[in-house]
Protein backbone atom coordinates (compact mmCIF):
# COMPACT_ATOMS: atom_id res chain seq x y z
CA UNK A 1 0.00 0.00 0.00
CA UNK A 2 1.20 3.79 -0.75
CA UNK A 3 0.86 4.68 2.80
CA UNK A 4 3.45 1.97 3.81
CA UNK A 5 5.61 2.68 1.23
CA UNK A 6 5.71 6.92 0.89
CA UNK A 7 9.14 7.42 1.89
CA UNK A 8 10.26 5.85 -1.48
CA UNK A 9 8.41 7.88 -3.81
CA UNK A 10 9.64 11.40 -4.54
CA UNK A 11 8.31 14.75 -3.51
CA UNK A 12 6.38 15.41 -7.56
CA UNK A 13 4.57 11.80 -6.88
CA UNK A 14 3.40 11.93 -3.15
CA UNK A 15 2.02 15.82 -4.86
CA UNK A 16 0.40 13.69 -7.59
CA UNK A 17 -0.94 11.07 -5.13
CA UNK A 18 -2.40 13.51 -2.86
CA UNK A 19 -3.80 15.60 -5.86
CA UNK A 20 -5.68 12.40 -7.38
CA UNK A 21 -6.64 11.70 -4.11
CA UNK A 22 -8.35 14.75 -3.13
CA UNK A 23 -9.84 15.32 -6.96
CA UNK A 24 -11.59 12.11 -6.21
CA UNK A 25 -12.81 13.24 -2.78
CA UNK A 26 -11.22 10.16 -0.96
CA UNK A 27 -11.28 11.06 2.07
CA UNK A 28 -8.79 8.14 3.75
CA UNK A 29 -7.11 8.98 7.20
CA UNK A 30 -4.21 6.80 7.36
CA UNK A 31 -3.87 7.52 3.88
CA UNK A 32 -3.11 11.30 4.17
CA UNK A 33 -1.51 10.64 7.80
CA UNK A 34 1.04 8.67 6.06
CA UNK A 35 1.87 10.92 3.04
CA UNK A 36 1.68 14.39 5.55
CA UNK A 37 4.28 12.46 8.17
CA UNK A 38 6.29 11.51 5.14
CA UNK A 39 6.10 15.34 3.94
CA UNK A 40 6.85 16.39 7.33
CA UNK A 41 10.60 14.26 7.73
CA UNK A 42 11.21 15.58 4.49
CA UNK A 43 9.63 19.00 4.19
CA UNK A 44 13.28 20.63 2.61
CA UNK A 45 12.61 17.93 -0.30
CA UNK A 46 9.45 20.03 -1.51
CA UNK A 47 9.17 23.17 -3.49
CA UNK A 48 6.92 25.93 -2.02
CA UNK A 49 4.82 25.21 -5.46
CA UNK A 50 4.89 21.09 -4.39
CA UNK A 51 4.06 22.31 -0.91
CA UNK A 52 1.42 24.51 -1.74
CA UNK A 53 -0.29 22.00 -3.91
CA UNK A 54 0.04 19.19 -1.46
CA UNK A 55 -1.25 21.58 1.70
CA UNK A 56 -4.53 22.09 -0.69
CA UNK A 57 -4.92 18.43 -1.50
CA UNK A 58 -4.98 18.00 2.19
CA UNK A 59 -7.57 20.80 2.35
CA UNK A 60 -10.24 19.65 -0.18
CA UNK A 61 -10.17 15.99 1.77
CA UNK A 62 -10.22 18.37 5.26
CA UNK A 63 -7.40 16.55 6.84
CA UNK A 64 -5.23 18.67 9.46
CA UNK A 65 -1.58 17.42 10.19
CA UNK A 66 -0.83 20.10 12.78
CA UNK A 67 2.94 19.21 13.04
CA UNK A 68 2.87 19.79 9.09
CA UNK A 69 0.82 22.71 9.01
CA UNK A 70 2.80 24.61 11.82
CA UNK A 71 6.00 23.98 9.46
CA UNK A 72 5.12 24.48 6.39
CA UNK A 73 3.29 27.32 6.50
CA UNK A 74 5.92 29.35 7.53
CA UNK A 75 7.88 28.95 5.02
CA UNK A 76 5.26 30.78 2.99
CA UNK A 77 5.95 33.95 5.32
CA UNK A 78 9.09 34.61 3.51
CA UNK A 79 8.43 37.81 1.11
CA UNK A 80 11.74 36.65 -1.29
CA UNK A 81 10.41 33.17 -1.43
CA UNK A 82 7.17 34.07 -1.88
CA UNK A 83 7.49 36.49 -5.11
CA UNK A 84 8.90 33.60 -6.75
CA UNK A 85 5.63 31.86 -6.88
CA UNK A 86 2.90 32.15 -9.12
CA UNK A 87 -0.64 32.78 -9.01
CA UNK A 88 -1.81 29.13 -8.60
CA UNK A 89 0.61 28.00 -6.04
CA UNK A 90 -0.30 31.18 -4.50
CA UNK A 91 -3.74 30.18 -5.08
CA UNK A 92 -3.21 27.15 -3.52
CA UNK A 93 -1.83 27.51 -0.74
CA UNK A 94 -4.03 30.68 0.38
CA UNK A 95 -6.66 28.81 0.09
CA UNK A 96 -5.48 25.66 1.69
CA UNK A 97 -4.26 27.89 4.43
CA UNK A 98 -8.40 29.01 4.83
CA UNK A 99 -9.82 25.60 4.62
CA UNK A 100 -7.49 24.38 7.09
CA UNK A 101 -8.77 27.79 9.16
CA UNK A 102 -4.74 27.96 9.86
Amino acid sequence: QIQDTSDRFSPSQIVTIARCYAWKNLEDEEFFDALCSSVHRRLAEFTLPQLAQFLFSCARVRFLHQELCADAFPLFQDHASVSALDGAALGAVITAAGMLDW
